[in-house]
């Protein structure tokens, strides 16, 4: 899983066979709140993943603040 910050300015309908990109049938993008409440629906987290599941949900939460403070 990979997060990715920043704001988008616009949207350009690219061709993505053109593109050479890989093809993703789901959404590309989604609100921090929306990642955030779907990592946590997975609670309780079995131990094999906990760790890592809370260290998502930390680091989501720390970038959905600091952009709520940008935004005062």
């Amino acid at each position: 899983m990979h997060f990715f910050v920043g704001e988008v300015i616009k949207f350009e309908n690219l061709d993505s066979a053109k593109k050479g990109e890989d093809f993703w049938h789901g959404e590309k993008l989604i609100p921090i709140s929306k990642a955030i409440e779907i990592i946590g629906s997975g609670r309780p987290f079995d131990n094999e993943i906990k760790e890592y599941r809370e260290s998502q949900l930390k680091f989501l939460r720390r970038i959905q603040d600091g952009y709520k403070k940008r935004r005062l």
